[in-house]
């Protein structure tokens, strides 16, 4: 969530002073807004990933096994299910 917030904030301070006062940011400022905003989707995406590896490494650590096969209510390939016991796997 806050990724989606945060990249879009640019955007948004783009849109603002077309609302609010009928005129366009200067090319300058849309430029600076623009760098802005990928210098913040250059950070978050490794981050992003550092954190989903470092969590994983954490909760194997701990003794718990990755269940195969995807949990009930999420998209395929968008989460995984973790357990302490193999077994626990098949329970829902």
């Amino acid at each position: 969530m806050l990724l989606h917030f945060s990249f879009f904030l640019p955007l948004l301070a783009m849109i603002f002073p077309v609302i609010f006062t009928g005129k366009q940011i200067t090319v300058t400022s849309g430029k600076k807004l623009l760098k802005t905003m990928f210098i913040i989707l250059g950070v978050t995406v490794p981050g992003m990933l550092i954190f989903s590896e470092r969590y994983t490494t954490s909760l194997m650590d701990k003794g718990y096994t990755e269940c195969q096969g995807f949990p009930s209510g999420w998209m395929p390939g968008m989460a995984k299910k973790y357990a302490i016991e193999p077994s626990l796997c098949t329970r829902h």
